[in-house]
């Protein structure tokens, strides 16, 4: 099982990051490799390509993302495979947003799980820290990128963003 506890600044206050990060077409378009294949309510499929060293690793799953606007905190889970179906993996996790101490920064704490089996997981085991520290970062920098293009951020309704 892999362990995921990473932390990410971003230059916008929460305001500005929550409607983005609660928007699966949004969170996913700031991740390298992934492209959104369907979205329904809370529900979505997905198709995310890693490199590890010379090797690329294709996984397409399913998942769902359900948010609290009151704690601007959310849950994600999901599970997927391999197009050969001999990988598998499962995973869920949490994020919290809060502002940092200056007020017109954020930090987003993630903290989750992921459970691979099937031919390639010892290979994205082994490479796996070094691989989420370097979508985190990418995340990370699309995000703040994405919050400076549009400081409104996506369309949502006054509910969905947390007050400072």
């Amino acid at each position: 099982m892999m362990t995921v506890d990473e932390s990410v600044a971003v230059a916008a206050a929460p305001a500005a990051v929550w409607p983005i990060l609660t928007d699966p077409k949004e969170v996913v378009g700031c991740i390298p490799g992934a492209e959104l294949l369907s979205l329904e309510g809370d529900s979505f499929d997905v198709k995310v390509t890693v490199k590890f060293g010379p090797m690329a690793v294709s996984l397409t799953g399913h998942g769902t993302m359900r948010v609290d606007a009151a704690t601007a905190s959310g849950l994600i889970s999901g599970d997927g495979g391999d197009s050969r179906g001999t990988t598998r993996a499962k995973g869920e996790g949490s994020f919290a947003l809060a502002p940092e101490q200056d007020g017109s920064s954020s930090r987003i704490d993630i903290h989750g799980t992921v459970t691979m089996s099937g031919p390639l997981a010892g290979v994205i085991e082994r490479g796996a820290s070094v691989v989420i520290a370097r979508l985190t970062r990418a995340f990370a920098e699309a995000l703040a990128q994405r919050v400076m293009r549009d400081p409104d951020g996506p369309e949502s309704t006054p509910a969905t963003t947390p007050s400072n």
